[in-house]
């Protein structure tokens, strides 16, 4: 615990032993106490004892109601929520990620963290369920909040092999209850628990400046009447995810905009490619990190090392012509027409 001493002095939460619907019960207590909270797991119904991940403002010595208003602006922990997991299919599915392995993947980082199970992964009919509880080392402002889970759940799942952790809307909720660890009376289930104190509070990040996804390299397309854009049917019967697959890229984040996935180029770990529209834009170290969205004929041309006449000839093998033949057959065949049709 080298460091979390010091770490425990910057954080204050609001806390209450009430239910949810009771809003107006709350104290603000320290750092050291929320941690002896989050380290006792109680027996009794779901609502209960709760948190928020920030102080409440006070008014004649007692706490305001519990609403995103009356929360301070600045927190110093995450909590992230985990009770799904993503399957091959991209499908959000009940019960999340194997707890022990997160734990070993933030521990591995040097993160510190706790994490407890909640209620419902004691009743044992919905798999893993738990939160995860992580301070940072500056305050954050609720602009921050998105892109600072965002950062902790695309970290976990670059390195997860399989199912992945389904991000929760809850996670970005500014004053969301969260419960404190209980379950019930007669679960068999045994405590879940983890923790690391020996780690860093991670880096609080800023939300990325990403241009609209109508920000695209202009292309000088001449076709003549009846002939069929290679590169127009190539993004039409190639999905981006596909291809990002096909090229080593892998998935790791469902946001609210954007999804994010993990160059094979990356050297940082962290997932820089923002996924909108089948279409891409490249943040890190990547072949097409140029300031511009891309679409799914930009990301075959430029893995496969071809230029922009050679991209369109491989496009046009490629695809189909709704005659059933490729578009090189279909284009090449009304050229021949055309060509015969002249010479008459």
């Amino acid at each position: 615990m080298k460091d979390f001493t010091a770490i425990l002095n910057n954080v204050k939460v609001a806390s209450t032993k009430q239910g949810v619907m009771t809003t107006n019960q709350f104290e603000n207590i320290d750092g050291a106490k929320f941690l002896e909270n989050v380290r006792q797991t109680t027996t009794g119904e779901k609502d209960g004892a709760h948190f928020i991940r920030a102080s409440l403002q006070i008014s004649n010595g007692v706490c305001l109601s519990r609403t995103d208003s009356n929360a301070e602006s600045l927190a110093n922990i995450l909590i992230i929520d985990c009770d799904k997991h993503i399957d091959d299919n991209g499908e959000e599915i009940d019960g999340a990620p194997d707890p022990k392995t997160i734990h070993d993947i933030l521990k591995e980082n040097n993160i510190a963290h706790v994490l407890y199970g909640s209620h419902s992964h004691y009743a044992g009919k919905k798999g893993n369920r738990y939160r995860i509880i992580i301070p940072t080392a500056i305050s954050y402002d609720k602009a921050q909040l998105a892109p600072s889970v965002e950062f902790i759940v695309t970290l976990i799942n670059s390195q997860l092999n399989g199912e992945l952790l389904a991000n929760a809307k809850e996670n970005c909720t500014w004053a969301q209850p969260w419960y404190y660890p209980r379950k019930q009376i007669d679960s068999t289930i045994p405590d879940l628990y983890f923790e690391y104190l020996d780690g860093d509070a991670i880096n609080v990040i800023d939300a990325l400046d990403i241009p609209p996804v109508t920000k695209i390299k202009v292309r000088s397309i001449n076709s003549r009447d009846g002939e069929i854009s290679p590169i127009a049917a190539f993004n039409q019967q190639y999905p981006i995810r596909d291809l990002l697959k096909k090229y080593g890229y892998k998935f790791c984040f469902y946001g609210s905009e954007n999804e994010k996935w993990l160059s094979p180029n990356s050297t940082s770990g962290q997932a820089g490619i923002s996924v909108k529209d089948n279409k891409i834009y490249c943040h890190h170290n990547d072949v097409l990190k140029d300031g511009y969205w891309h679409d799914a004929f930009d990301l075959m041309r430029a893995r496969e090392n071809l230029s922009e006449n050679d991209g369109i000839i491989r496009a046009a093998q490629i695809t189909q012509a709704p005659d059933g033949g490729t578009v090189d057959q279909h284009n090449k065949n009304l050229f021949r027409t055309r060509s015969s049709d002249e010479n008459k």
